[in-house]
């Protein structure tokens, strides 16, 4: 039997870092077990998702490279304008990688890298485009077992493509998806016959949870019951809401910050069951656990709803990471985590390392992870939204970020000093805006940003 490491690594949608309850400023969230995976291992406190959308920031997780580098400049559909969003045949994948060093790979849930083409999968949205695909075995990069779909948001009626299955062929399920991709992940840790997996081969499994990305209103009745009679004043206590407003995204926050809470209770339900399985099949001791998400939500702090933002409800994401005896427990780190800097760090610390691609941009914090020694970590976070045109940085104490467009629109948080993000003060301290725009060019070009010399001229 090999010895080596596994992995498993579970990703949400637009799980914010404040939804892991339990500490002071978090949402009324009840996560036990993602407190326990906590205390039992390393929380990365600056973890950041450097462009909070769907697609880009999976590929990024795939390929440790910037969108500008990848491809993936938005996300994956049939909109004019997306034609070219999609994780290329040729990239060199973590995926790859843990193949390539002779893991069994398997993937469940929501993949959202491929590009939909006609004739289409299943229903357009409520503007006439496409968003689910099928994903062939040859661009499914090293991926063994496959449970996975592009995007299809029906959380009570999930629909797959499984292993062997043609395009023209799905597999429905009427089961709340995260409950049957746990169960699906729990099948393949099992494995029995090998209908999964080589036995004899260390696993690395992905779980990709959709929920609690929208649709809100598709959530167990069970997991809202702890919420009956709650208000939002008693929801949304995170001090940038305005309660009162009247904007349609306060209203709609108002309306769902229960469900999403609740969904929140859910996902770490399922992580119970993983954690409490590999317990069970002696499998704790020698698995690399990882929690994350791709990106927060805003849920309406600073009156607004969804991703996309520089805020830190739309670009802290949680990043808890367990390995008995490897990892020790209740860490907290404060190195600057970004998602190209996921890829070598799993490697790293799996001591994979020389299986990282030579172009990938991130950087190894496998030593952050550990606390096995000192990292030389980024002085920095690169945020960007290609398709609103802003570029920044996000450092241990402040959030600066531009619009190439309308640089009138250039803001500075103190988050030390104002943790809730309510007071620009790019005016008051105009030297650390400065250094941090200087600091932002410099992402540009090391990341291969098109709008790095213009910028550069413009700021001159």
């Amino acid at each position: 039997m090999d010895d080596r490491p596994n992995l498993i690594f579970v990703f949400a949608d637009a799980f914010r870092s404040s939804a892991i309850g339990g500490e002071p400023g978090s949402d009324p969230t009840h996560t036990p077990n993602l407190n326990a995976l906590a205390a039992q291992g390393v929380t990365m406190t600056h973890a950041v998702s450097n462009y909070p959308i769907c697609s880009p920031y999976r590929a990024m997780l795939m390929t440790g490279q910037y969108s500008f580098r990848n491809g993936v400049t938005g996300n994956c559909c049939s909109m004019p304008g997306y034609e070219q969003n999609y994780l290329r045949p040729s990239a060199h994948t973590l995926t790859d990688a843990l193949n390539g060093a002779g893991y069994g790979v398997g993937y469940v849930g929501k993949w959202h890298l491929e590009k939909p083409h006609a004739p289409y999968v299943g229903s357009p949205d409520g503007k006439g485009y496409f968003w689910n695909e099928f994903t062939p075995p040859e661009r499914r990069h090293g991926i063994g077992f496959w449970c996975a779909y592009n995007t299809y948001d029906n959380h009570f009626q999930p629909e797959y493509w499984l292993t062997g299955m043609p395009r023209d062929q799905r597999s429905s399920v009427a089961k709340w998806s995260p409950r049957f991709e746990t169960d699906v992940g729990l099948a393949f840790l099992i494995n029995e016959k090998e209908q999964f997996r080589p036995k004899d081969k260390p696993f690395a499994l992905f779980l990709s949870f959709n929920p609690p990305h929208t649709p809100f209103e598709q959530v167990p009745a069970e997991l809202l019951k702890r919420f009956a009679g709650k208000t939002p004043v008693d929801l949304l206590v995170r001090g940038n809401v305005s309660l009162g407003d009247q904007t349609l995204p306060a209203r709609l926050a108002r309306m769902y910050a229960a469900n999403y809470f609740a969904m929140v209770d859910g996902i770490d339900a399922e992580i119970g069951r993983l954690t409490q399985a590999l317990d069970k099949m002696n499998l704790a001791n020698n698995t690399l656990v990882v929690f994350t998400s791709d990106h927060g939500e805003m849920m309406g702090s600073q009156c607004l709803m969804y991703k996309g933002y520089a805020y830190d409800e739309s670009v802290r994401v949680p990043f808890v990471a367990r390995w008995p005896g490897r990892i020790p427990a209740g860490r907290r780190s404060d190195a600057l985590l970004g998602a190209p800097d996921i890829m070598p760090t799993l490697l790293d610390t799996l001591g994979l390392a020389s299986h990282t691609p030579t172009e990938v941009q991130g950087t190894s914090l496998a030593g952050a992870l550990t606390g096995a020694s000192p990292v030389d970590a980024p002085d920095s976070a690169f945020l960007f939204n290609i398709a609103d045109g802003w570029r920044g940085v996000r450092t241990a104490r402040y959030t600066y970020y531009t619009n190439l467009v309308d640089p009138s629109q250039t803001v500075l948080f103190d988050n030390d000093a104002d943790p809730f993000q309510k007071s620009n003060i790019v005016v008051e301290q105009p030297t650390v805006a400065q250094t941090l725009h200087a600091r932002t060019l410099r992402w540009m070009v090391e990341t291969g940003d098109p709008s790095a010399l213009a910028e550069i001229r413009h700021s001159a």
